[in-house]
């Protein structure tokens, strides 16, 4: 995403005002709280790599047969990384398929990232093998809690419309699931929609895909308690959940666990996913990138 195109986009504001109790603050001010808490969400988080505990389940249609592999648990290092050129990447480096271990258990991306940033070409590379364990025939790598972040960034918001939404419901939970996802009555719940199509998401095959869904927030601060990432495709609509919660030994907040839901069509399958993480460590992560000038 270059800043000329960026530039051609306004702010699609929709609802200007909501209440949070005696005070009236305008959804410009509550985002621009957004992407300062985001900006300094991300400093603190890059240098964090946590434990992630992630079980995916299919669910065959009706009257369909059901997937050679239709569960799946995976343990993995999980890492938020600033790529130089490109927005930052959230690295899934499995070390542990079905109690199996796949790799010694060591901070391997870690002893990467510590030396040197990886190249846009190794991001690529270490995305896809983080990917390769995933079961179900929807191919994703979208599957992390922190990517809707982006989109609520200084650089971003602008490619997108925002607005306050009426629908305040977490769409992939369950019973169980819903204390655990549930913002404080006073949280505003803001939806929003990527203007054009494909900025941020494409198929396998290069095909653009327009993102929306939802962020909780705290409007005094503009912290993000939850988000929503919802995608449509010709087969396939996935909606991914996250929450978020300050670690009390980092002292900020990080990622606490993600719900997915991938359903497909014609056949009626669904993958569900859950993720949830522990075990911070925080590193200090080299990040530098050089940039020629002439003489």
């Amino acid at each position: 995403m270059n800043g000329a195109r960026r530039a051609m986009f306004a702010v699609a504001l929709l609802g200007l005002t909501a209440p949070v109790s005696a005070q009236d603050v305008s959804l410009p001010v509550v985002l621009q709280r957004a992407s300062q808490y985001v900006a300094d969400f991300t400093q603190h988080v890059s240098g964090v790599v946590a434990e992630e505990t992630y079980i995916q389940d299919v669910e065959a249609g009706a009257g369909k047969r059901a997937p050679a592999v239709a569960h799946r648990e995976l343990k993995s290092d999980f890492l938020l990384v600033q790529v130089p050129s490109r927005d930052p990447v959230e690295f899934r480096d499995i070390f542990e398929v079905d109690g199996r271990a796949v790799r010694d258990r060591e901070d391997r991306l870690v002893k990467l990232f510590v030396k040197q940033a990886p190249s846009p070409a190794q991001a690529d590379t270490i995305l896809a093998e983080g990917a390769r364990y995933n079961i179900g025939r929807a191919a994703r790598t979208v599957n992390t809690p922190m990517r809707p972040l982006l989109f609520l960034t200084a650089a971003v918001q602008p490619e997108f419309a925002f607005w306050i939404a009426t629908d305040t419901q977490i769409s992939t939970t369950n019973a169980s699931d819903a204390a655990r996802f549930t913002a404080p009555a006073d949280a505003w719940v803001i939806g929003y929609r990527e203007l054009a199509r494909g900025g941020f998401v494409r198929t396998p095959q290069g095909k653009g895909l327009q993102v929306q869904g939802r962020f909780w927030l705290d409007p005094a601060s503009g912290r993000v308690l939850m988000s929503e990432l919802r995608i449509e495709d010709t087969d396939t609509v996935t909606t991914i959940d996250a929450r978020y919660s300050v670690d009390a030994a980092l002292g900020f907040s990080v990622p606490a666990e993600m719900l997915e839901l991938y359903a497909l069509s014609p056949d009626g399958m669904r993958v569900l996913g859950r993720a949830t993480y522990g075990h911070f460590r925080q590193f200090t992560v080299h990040t530098e990138e050089t940039v020629a000038t002439g003489k």
